[in-house]
Order: structure tokens, then C-alpha cells, then sequence
């Protein structure tokens, strides 16, 4: 004789609110110190089998300050069973680095949800170009002058200049002379301005030089050749 039973699992008839956030973990674009980016929208879903108590949005983590919530759709409401909100965050940091921080969702005395958020805040530079990059100037008779050339520097980075300085240096940097220099007082982001270079060679042969703009620190350089004969 054998006897056997059958289970049957069954689900308690009450489990409680069970609360999600999707997207996580959420990678911000990359921004500028003192910019936002675009919104990222976080959507709570309640999963479980009642509803969730009254809901409240923060925002915490090692730099939750770096971001904000734009939009709250979820604090202070209840979320019935299968129900969702949205919450919009951006990325708004206030100094440089890989940040991190988190999205919390708590329902009072209920469950909760988290998102991780991350984000690269970009320190803003200044930086230039210059055009043309290399200039041959041809050929000049010595004690001659020869011919000119305007060159445009453009600010291509992400803050003003500050004052530029503009100087001729190298092995030949006397048998080249800067005519016009209208960078002094510096350039707004994206803003141009021009100097103009003529050859006036002193020695004989292959001349090499070079137009410096100096801009944040550093050097930016063209290179100048010219033939005296």
C-alpha cells in the first residue's frame, strides 16, 4: 500500500507593495561644470499586490548634491498595484570628476527603491587655434621686406581666454616681424581675431620661426619658413 499528497503552493492573498525603479543604474552625458544636462525620467512601478503607502523622492549618495530632480510625479501619492509615476533628474554638477549619487524612492513606513546615478562633470578650458598652421612665405631679398601673412586665432574651448600674448621665437624669430596683433585683449568662446606676420629677412638662407599665442598656461604655435636670398 503507497499513499501520496499533492502541494499547492499558494500566494498569501496580501504581500504588500513591492517597488521598482527603472532605468538603474542611469549613466548621465558628460557636461560642463555649472551646465545641466538633458533629463533623464526614472519610472516607479508597483509590483506587488496592494498599494503602496504615501511616497517620498530624494536624492542621496557620496554627491547626490550634483544632481536634481526637475520633476516629481511620484512624492506624495500612493501607487496601487500595478501602477507607475515618473521622476525626471538631471545631472547638474558644481565641480569636476566622476560623480556619483542616488535616486530613493521610500514609501512611508513601506518599501522602498534606489537607482544609482553616475555622471563625468568636465572642468571648463581655455584653448585656441591658429590658421594657418604653417605659412611659407617664399622667397625675399635680404634687408627687403617681403610678403605678409593674417592669421586668424579662434577660441575653440569651452571659456573665455583671458588676455592672449603673441610673440615670434625660434632660430630666425628676427627676420620675421608682427605687423598687427588684435588678440591682446582676449577672446570670448568662439570669438576670432587676427595677427599679421611679414617676412623681413636679415641672413641669408632657409629661415624657420615660429607665432606663438600663448592662452591658459600653454603655447599654441605656427610655423613660419621664408627664403632670403
Amino acid at each position: 500500500a503507497s499513499a501520496s499528497a499533492s502541494l499547492e503552493a499558494t500566494r498569501p492573498s496580501d504581500c504588500g507593495a513591492f517597488l521598482s525603479l527603472s532605468p538603474t543604474p542611469a549613466r548621465f552625458e558628460d557636461v560642463l561644470v555649472g551646465e545641466t544636462s538633458p533629463p533623464h525620467t526614472f519610472t516607479l512601478s508597483n509590483s506587488g499586490d496592494a498599494a503602496g503607502n504615501t511616497l517620498a523622492v530624494s536624492l542621496g549618495g557620496l554627491d547626490g548634491s550634483e544632481f536634481t530632480v526637475a520633476r516629481d510625479a511620484c512624492s506624495g501619492r500612493s501607487i496601487a498595484p500595478g501602477g507607475t509615476c515618473t521622476v525626471d533628474v538631471v545631472f547638474a554638477p558644481t565641480h569636476s570628476g566622476a560623480l556619483m549619487g542616488l535616486l530613493q524612492v521610500q514609501a512611508l513606513a513601506g518599501p522602498n527603491a534606489t537607482a544609482p546615478l553616475s555622471g563625468t562633470a568636465l572642468a571648463p578650458v581655455a584653448d585656441i587655434t591658429i590658421s594657418p598652421m604653417t605659412q611659407d612665405f617664399g622667397t625675399a631679398l635680404l634687408g627687403c621686406p617681403g610678403a605678409s601673412q593674417v592669421f586668424t586665432v579662434t577660441s575653440t574651448g569651452t571659456l573665455a581666454t583671458g588676455p592672449l600674448v603673441v610673440a615670434l621665437s625660434g632660430a630666425d624669430a628676427s627676420s620675421f616681424e608682427l605687423v598687427r596683433d588684435d588678440c591682446a585683449a582676449g577672446l570670448a568662446v568662439g570669438a576670432s581675431c587676427e595677427v599679421e606676420v611679414r617676412f623681413s629677412p636679415r641672413v641669408t638662407g632657409s629661415l624657420v620661426a615660429t607665432l606663438d599665442v600663448d592662452v591658459a598656461g600653454r603655447t599654441v604655435a605656427a610655423m613660419l619658413t621664408g627664403t632670403a636670398i
